[in-house]
This record gives C-alpha cells, structure tokens and sequence, in this order.
C-alpha cells in the first residue's frame, strides 16, 4: 500500500505538470500591419486572439527592440492559459518600413510598419531644364516634412533619361521637343515625381544667309549646321529656284542650288527653307538691249503720221518720249517687250527744215522734216 500510495502521488503530479507545459495553438491572424505616425500609442497597437486547449499554456515573445506588449513599451513577453488574447503595442517609426515577429508557442506572428517619411522635391513645382544637347545634373535635394532617415531610391520610365548614385544623365535630343520623368521612391510606397523637360537638339544655322547671283543662269551652294545629328530637308520657295544637291540629310551637310536666267530687267529675290532656316537669293535682272528698226527718217513738211518698231531681247521695262514740241506720240508710250511706237509729225509751215527725236528704250529715233513755203516767199506776178 504504501508503494502504491507513492506511485499513485507521483502520477498526479506528472500529469499536473503535463497540463500547464506549453502546447499547439491557433491565431487569429499570423500577419498584421500597424500604422507608423499614430498620435498616441493606442493608435499604434494591433489585438491577436490566441486559440488554446483549457489546460494549455502559453507564451508570447517579442523578437525586436521596437514591439512590446503594453504602452510603455516595458513587457516584451506574456502568458496565459487556454484561450486569451495578446496586445502589440509599437513605436514611432521615423526611418524605413520594417518588419518584425512575434513567438506564441510554436506559431509565429509577422508585425509589418510603415515609416513617418514624409518629403518633398525642393522647388518641386520646377521641372529640371535641359538643352538639346542633354547632359547631367545631380539628383534635386528633397526636403523632410518630419525628421526622419528613409531611404530615398529613384527610378525612369523615360528612355532617354539614364540613372546613376547621385546623379541621372538625359541623352542629346535629336527630335523636338520632350519630357521625362524620375520617380523617387521612399517610405511606405511613398512617391515624388521629378519632371525633366528638354529642348529640341534639332537647332539649325547656315554659314551665310544670303547670296547674289547674276541675271543669267546661274548656282551656288551654302552649308547647313545642326547641334545634334537631326534630319533636315531644303526646299526652294520660288519656281526659278532650284535644289540641286542635298535636299535632305542628317546632322551637317552643304545644299547646292541653281537659279535660272532672269528675262526681266528687274532685279528678283527668292528663298530656301532649310531645316527651317531661311536663305535668300538675290538676283539681279537680266541686261536689258533695244534696238530700232529704223535710227531715222525724212518726212515732208506736211503734217504726217509716223511708226518705229522698238525690239528687245528680254522682258525689259521702258517708257519712249518726244522730244520735240512737233513730234506728238500717239498709242503706246511704255512696255516690257517690243513695240511699234507711233507718232504724228505737225506741218512746218517756216521755211527752214527742221530735226526732232524720239527717245525710247534709251535708244533715239531722229524725225527729219523738210522746210514749208513761206508766206513772205509767196509771190504773185500779172502780166
């Protein structure tokens, strides 16, 4: 009996303690996230319900310096019996997302927090500005709402727009004009976004911006320039203008032309638009020659009309006076191409003969009259 007594004691014992040894239990969440900037540490706080056999023991164990189970932040381990519930209290995160665990018995428990991170770009209402030649510039300074030490990374969408450490390069442009972006990347999912706008790399210029060329047929060339290697074409404004070499290509190159010969006698201008550059061509006008059929004629006194025929070689203006009181023009008196001039010769009534001219396309037409009867001469005799 009395063995029978000790064994009996030393069971009861045995399964006493087997009931209050830790065991298996179940979670109401394995997986909880606690806001970063709550203004109090109730704010901060996330309940787990803990699932356990009434015998069961157990205990919660936080596995880093930043959760604890009460407000003050001083219990980092607690216990219970069967079912129960654990409270996780966290700190004021001003750094990076972080992420942390806690132990209940056999099961784990992840604890997610955002970050307090709060910036903003430095003159963030303005875009980077940048040739169309590119080049580099360093990362744009941010500003922090909250002391705080996130980590800040960048990223690109924009092809044209390479990244490095601290600084990002934007390639030469060699279209018009474009813009980019660069997206910082901080906190919990938190953005800015920096906008990179460039100019045009497609600016022009030619080495003269004008040429004289002579009244007949005539050339000539002149070079087009470009910053970046943009394609560019010639055009000539006028139809007597013509592109004789290059009217397209890339980055520099020389554009040839050819003008044809001027029939006026006045002078003309004409352009080409290359790569939106203007270069103008000034032509002088064609040499103007008349001729007469005739340099002069003799008339008699009586009063009489009168042609000359004024011949020229090119669409030239010109204008025929009389320079003689007598010599009266009658019909057409200026033109730009050949012509009869007409005139009417009055009687001369004096007894002398008399010369006057006609002046027309600078040449000169001489109008021989020959002496009238004078009154005074006229005589009668009577037998």
């Amino acid at each position: 009996m009395k063995y029978l007594s000790i064994l009996f004691a030393i069971l009861f014992f045995s399964f006493a303690a087997y009931g209050q040894t830790q065991c298996s239990v179940t979670l109401s969440t394995y997986n909880t996230s606690i806001i970063a900037d709550g203004g109090s540490p109730e704010a901060r706080r996330a309940t787990i319900d803990v699932f356990a056999p009434a015998a069961c023991s157990w205990t919660a164990t936080v596995n880093q310096f930043w959760t604890t189970f009460d407000a003050l932040g001083q219990n980092r381990t607690v216990s219970g019996t069967g079912n129960g519930q654990v409270t996780i209290y966290t700190g004021f995160n001003n750094t990076d997302p972080r992420t942390g665990t806690i132990t209940v018995n056999d099961k784990t428990i992840t604890v997610n927090q955002g970050s307090t991170c709060q910036y903003s770009l430095v003159n963030g209402d303005l875009p980077d500005r940048f040739t169309g030649a590119g080049g580099t510039k360093n990362y744009r300074s941010i500003r922090y709402g909250f002391s705080g030490s996130c980590t800040v990374t960048h990223t690109t969408q924009t092809s044209w727009i390479r990244l490095g450490a601290t600084s990002y390069t934007v390639d030469p442009n060699e279209s018009t004009a474009r813009t980019g972006y660069i997206t910082y990347h901080y906190g919990s999912q938190r953005t800015l976004t920096l906008v990179v706008e460039q100019e045009s790399g497609c600016v022009y210029s030619l080495s003269s911006n004008a040429a004289d060329r002579t009244g007949n047929a005539d050339g000539g060339t002149f070079d087009i320039r470009s910053v970046a290697p943009c394609s560019w074409t010639a055009a000539a404004q006028n139809d007597w203008i013509t592109i004789t070499r290059n009217a397209a290509g890339t980055g520099n190159g020389t554009i040839g032309y050819s003008v044809s010969a001027n029939t006026s006698g006045s002078p003309r201008t004409g352009t080409i638009n290359a790569g939106g550059q203007i270069f103008t061509v000034n032509q002088a006008g064609a040499s103007c020659k008349f001729t007469l059929s005739q340099a002069s004629v003799d008339i008699p006194s009586a009063s009489a009309p009168g042609n000359v025929t004024l011949g020229s070689d090119s669409s030239c203006a010109w204008t025929a006076v009389s320079n003689a009181e007598w010599l009266t023009l009658n019909g057409i008196t200026s033109g730009t191409s050949g012509a009869i001039i007409d005139y009417v010769a009055a009687a001369n009534t004096s007894g002398t003969a008399r010369t006057g001219t006609i002046t027309a396309g600078g040449q000169t037409f001489t109008v021989n009259q020959a002496a009238g009867v004078s009154k005074s001469r006229k005589r009668v005799r009577i037998f």
